[in-house]
């Protein structure tokens, strides 16, 4: 299923509201760990930068 950031965001507000520097910083941890990296990657090339981009994009929105 895809998951958009804002869905995403979302959803993690429902256990845990992050800050958007905060939801930037874990779109960056789809990249800089290994272990997330590795999920994402087995699912598309790029897909984990694709991500963090998407993520920080939508950060910038609701600052």
């Amino acid at each position: 299923m895809a998951r958009t950031p804002g869905a995403d965001y979302r959803e993690l507000s429902r256990l845990w509201t992050p800050t958007a520097e905060q939801y930037a910083h874990l779109g960056r941890m789809q990249v800089e760990d290994e272990r997330f990296r590795e999920n994402y990657e087995r699912i598309a090339d790029g897909l984990a930068v694709y991500m963090r981009d998407a993520m920080a994009a939508y950060a910038r929105r609701i600052r």
